[in-house]
């Protein structure tokens, strides 16, 4: 009987210990999440920006679209542009299944966690380049993961 007892006190230390770690590793797993989409994101920023200037008539300044790759793209100065809501801006250069993407207006693309506990503190975002050869932003927020 006392071993028994023993036994159940050190497996209850033993869990109050490791469940701490483990309640945990959802905050980690989200912080992964975002900087895995921030680097994905700059990747295909570059990616982009060295497809359009290998293309005829990527310098002008304003917006153009033109087909890479099999699927229509919308360009801003070189770079990707933002999220267009048409489908055809930097959303299609990343997978960010399963992330809340949140537009606003002309400039900037953030994509959130949503099972975070402050998913607006818990987010990539993109802005996109003001002029051509000026390089966009691409920054990302974890402390509400």
């Amino acid at each position: 009987m006392i071993e028994l007892i023993c036994v159940i006190v050190i497996l209850g230390i033993l869990a109050a210990t490791a469940v701490p770690k483990f309640v945990n590793l959802r905050a980690s797993a989200n912080v992964s999440v975002v900087d895995g989409v921030k680097a994905s994101l700059q990747s295909a920023v570059n990616l982009a920006y060295v497809k359009c200037i290998m293309t005829s008539g990527c310098s002008v300044a304003n917006g153009m679209t033109f087909a890479l790759d099999g699927v229509t793209r919308q360009f801003y100065n070189g770079y990707p542009d933002g999220a267009n809501g048409g489908g055809q801006g930097i959303e299609t250069w990343i997978n960010t299944k399963g992330l809340t993407m949140v537009e606003t207006p002309f400039t900037t693309t953030s994509w959130r966690v949503p099972g975070a506990p402050t998913p607006s503190q818990c987010a990539v975002s993109y802005v996109e380049a003001f002029s051509f050869g000026a390089l966009p932003t691409v920054s990302s927020v974890t402390t509400g993961c």
